[in-house]
C-alpha cells in the first residue's frame, strides 16, 4: 500500500505559528491559575508549568515537520538565509 502523504499546517508567516504558541502558554498559565490559585501552592504551581511549558516546546518540536510557511516546508523556510533590507540596498548600490 502506497504510503499517504498528510497535509501540512499551514501558515502565511512564521508569525502566525509563534502567536499559536504564544496562545498556548497563555491558556497553561490560566488553567494552572485556575487549578492552583493559592499562593500556598506557589512551588507545585511552578513545577507544573515547567512541565507544562516542556511539554509545549515537545509538542511544537514535534509539530514543525508538518508545518508549512508561506507556501514553503518549515525546515526548509528556516533554513534559508534571511536578507535584510539594509543589506539588500548595499548589495545593489
Amino acid at each position: 500500500m502506497p504510503a499517504v502523504e498528510l497535509s501540512r499546517i499551514s501558515v502565511p508567516q512564521v508569525d502566525n505559528w509563534n502567536t499559536v504558541k504564544e496562545n498556548i502558554t497563555k491558556a497553561i498559565q490560566v488553567a494552572l491559575r485556575d487549578a492552583l490559585p493559592d499562593s500556598r501552592d506557589a512551588a507545585r504551581r511552578a513545577l507544573v508549568e515547567k512541565e507544562l511549558l516542556e511539554w509545549r516546546d515537545r509538542m511544537f518540536t514535534f509539530a514543525a515537520p508538518n508545518l508549512r510557511v508561506n507556501g514553503q516546508n518549515f525546515e526548509e523556510y528556516i533554513e534559508k538565509p534571511s536578507t535584510s533590507l539594509g543589506s539588500a540596498v548595499v548589495n545593489h548600490t
